[in-house]
This record gives C-alpha cells, sequence and structure tokens, in this order.
C-alpha cells in the first residue's frame, strides 16, 4: 500500500468528521508521512496500523478530548453523540455487532425522544388544566368564594404535579443520554483494544 491509498482509505473514514477536527487529523497524517520521507512509507504505515485502525484511534482520541471539555450544550452534545457513533463504525468489530449496537442506540435515543415528549405533554396539560380551573372558579365567585378557591388551588396543585414530572422526565433523559454516550466510550475502547 502506498501514502495516497492510505491516506485515501483514512479519508473515507474520516470524511464525516467535524470540518476542523476532520482537517486537524488529515493534516497530523500527512506531516507524519512527509516528516518520514518516501523511503519509510512502509515503515509508517507499519507504525500507524490499517487506515481503519488509525481512524479508530483519532476517533478515540477526539472522543476523548470532546467527552473531557467543559461545553455541554445541545450542540456540543449533539457533535459528542455524532463522533461517538461514527467511533462504533470504524471499530474493528463485525458487521452484526455494529448493527444491533447501532439498534440499541437507535432505541435508546428513540426512549430519550419519548421522554421529552412526555414531559411537554405533561407541563402543557397542567397549565391547561390550571387555565381551566382558574376560568371555572371565577364563574363561582357569585355562588362561593370557597368553591372559588377550591378551583384555584386544585389548578395550581395540578400545575404543581406537572412541573414536578416534567422536571423529573427531563433529568431523566438527560441521565439517559449521560448513560448512553458513557456505553458508547466503553464499547468503542473495548473495540480498539480488541
Amino acid at each position: 500500500m502506498t501514502r495516497t491509498e492510505y491516506l485515501k482509505q483514512l479519508d473515507n473514514y474520516l470524511h464525516r468528521l467535524p470540518e476542523e477536527d476532520y482537517q486537524e487529523a488529515m493534516e497530523y497524517f500527512t506531516e507524519y508521512f512527509d516528516e518520514a520521507g518516501p523511503e519509510n512509507e512502509d515503515r509508517v504505515i507499519e507504525e500507524l496500523g490499517t487506515p481503519k485502525e488509525a481512524a479508530q484511534d483519532i476517533l478515540n482520541a477526539l472522543w476523548d478530548k470532546k467527552e473531557g471539555e467543559a461545553d455541554h450544550s445541545k450542540k456540543s452534545r449533539a457533535k459528542i453523540l455524532w463522533i461517538a457513533i461514527l467511533a462504533l463504525f470504524a471499530a474493528p468489530l463485525a458487521l452484526p455487532a455494529i448493527i444491533l449496537v447501532a439498534g440499541l442506540i437507535f432505541a435508546f435515543i428513540a426512549m430519550i425522544f419519548a421522554f421529552v415528549v412526555a414531559a411537554l405533554s405533561l407541563l402543557l396539560a397542567g397549565i391547561a388544566v390550571l387555565g381551566v380551573l382558574i376560568w371555572e372558579s371565577f364563574t363561582l365567585v357569585p355562588n362561593s368564594l370557597a368553591a372559588m378557591a377550591l378551583g384555584i388551588g386544585t389548578g395550581l396543585l395540578v400545575l404543581g404535579i406537572g412541573l414536578l414530572l416534567w422536571l423529573l422526565l427531563i433529568a431523566l433523559a438527560t441521565a439517559m443520554t449521560r448513560v448512553l454516550l458513557a456505553i458508547i466510550s466503553r464499547f468503542t475502547k473495548k473495540g480498539s483494544a480488541a
């Protein structure tokens, strides 16, 4: 295998990375070959391993770097998840194992999405019930102030329960996302050690 073939195969494994990370990785390997010189290409290829192994090493290093950064915004988490998925597919595993893990990841992401949708639905339902109960309570003012106070109190109670459930489900979705990333991290590290 020549340097050009090696870099082309490596490009196939890394081209889906974020642009900055992709450029950095490709520059590193190009400079590595440049410093060794054309007469040492075979030695460099032997040191680096196959392009797939080199890509796995880069993805693992990038995963560790992104995981260690303090920025945990939604965009950053999405980028970390994308890198983790790329690392899974670059891992030297059998295709059935990759399909199984991809299916589990998809199921986990679907569960997280369901928790977020359920939390939002509970919050909106609590607000709607509060509105209805307050409206009904004000229609009871001519009849009984106690009935009005009971209606408003019940509405606020329902809203409070809705908010608590919403916070609980959002916390659960966040925890599940962290667990998913930890599982992917552990899985990719085991795959690179094999």
